[in-house]
């Protein structure tokens, strides 16, 4: 039972479990809370197998490739150099884009529709739409991107994991949208990662971490890492998340749900 009362727990039918057999039937997707049951591997094995099909729920799945992993060069001494930056974009997956100055609207085609519809990506902004073509215009020379670079950037948070649960992520996303995006704040590059560089926000006001926050709300889990210069912010980060499973916040809620091999799912304990 948790906190609201409800009852938790399995459902079989004639020796079938129903978790598994919906989850096998692409009605349904693996929380991540499922992985200290029995019946993980099976609740995996059935979603892997749906996702493959692309069936209902999974029907606009697309593999996520694997990525890199960038060794991280040692320093002495953590640098602290913020910044002030405006946030333009934030990502489903918890990056985000930001500019260093305001520009105009610049856009680059990504695709062109047999309808007439254009894909394009805003260049100094990180966002996307689809617009006809009557709203678009060639860019004076002056403002080519080879004469003035794309001013929006694209960086991701530094020091914490994003949820693999979509519901959980989202969550996380929708706090960061909610508290950061159009607005300006202040940024630090921490170290440099697959993709694109990884940083900690800071608000304009109150220069507080913006990252450290999610980690408090108990939307994202803390990155461990073993880098002299980090041990400080790490302790910081991860003391802050001990508190949010302590009061069982957002992810916590059901307690430390990564078992002993968290990492085998993609979670760091």
């Amino acid at each position: 039972m948790d906190k609201a009362g409800n009852f938790i727990g399995w459902l079989h039918i004639e020796g079938v479990n129903l978790s598994v057999a919906l989850v096998e039937q692409a009605l349904s997707r693996v929380h991540f809370t499922a992985e200290r049951s029995p019946y993980c591997k099976a609740l995996l094995a059935a979603q892997d197998a749906a996702k493959q099909r692309k069936e209902k729920v999974w029907s606009h799945y697309e593999e996520t490739p694997v990525e890199e992993v960038v060794p991280v060069l040692e320093e002495k001494e953590r640098t602290a150099n913020y910044k002030p930056v405006f946030v333009t974009e934030i990502t489903d997956d918890l990056h985000f884009y930001v500019q260093d100055v305001e520009t105009g609207t610049r856009a680059r085609v990504e695709k062109v529709e047999s309808g007439g519809k254009v894909h394009i990506f805003y260049i100094d902004y990180g966002n996307k739409e689809t617009l006809p073509p009557s709203r678009l215009a060639p860019l004076p020379p002056a403002f080519s991107p080879r004469v003035l670079p794309p001013q929006a950037t694209e960086y991701s948070f530094a020091f914490i994991q994003v949820p693999q649960d979509e519901e959980a992520r989202a969550d996380a996303v929708d706090s960061v949208v909610r508290d950061i995006q159009n607005t300006q704040c202040l940024l630090n590059v921490e170290h440099l990662g697959p993709g694109c560089p990884h940083v900690t926000l800071q608000f304009a006001d109150s220069k507080s971490d913006v990252g450290l926050g999610l980690v408090k709300e108990g939307l994202v889990m803390v990155e461990p890492r073993k880098e002299r210069q980090f041990q400080k912010v790490i302790t910081e980060y991860l003391n802050a998340q001990e508190a949010a499973k302590s009061a069982r916040l957002n992810l916590w809620r059901y307690g430390d749900f990564r078992a002993d091999d968290a990492d085998e799912f993609g979670y760091s304990r």
